[in-house]
């Protein structure tokens, strides 16, 4: 059922999971990432998956462009103006006012 409606969607789907065995891979024709999250040097990580995903993220932004650039600037103002997140600056700069 889901095939289907990525399929009539039009989506092209990109995975990226921590397993070749991923299902998440039927759904991507090809465009399927592993980014394994154990080693026996470092700890579990998700560390190269963040990392693929940013890159993926930077390389749609430069081939679209400034509508894209603008689109996440808005979202990231809406972010910030909800406060869903706060800015680090914020906080310091109440902190200087009381002493």
């Amino acid at each position: 059922m889901k095939n289907a409606i990525v399929a009539s969607s039009g989506a092209q789907v990109i995975g990226i999971a921590d397993s070749v065995a991923a299902p998440l891979r039927q759904l991507t024709k090809g465009l399927f990432f592993v980014a394994p999250t154990r080693s026996q040097a470092f700890p579990e990580s998700s560390a190269g998956a963040v990392a693929i995903g940013n890159l993926l993220a930077a390389l749609a932004i430069a081939k679209l462009g400034d509508p894209a650039y603008d689109r996440i600037s808005r979202n990231e103002k809406f972010i910030v103006s909800s406060g869903e997140y706060m800015l680090a600056n914020r906080r310091s700069r109440k902190r200087s006012k009381k002493e």
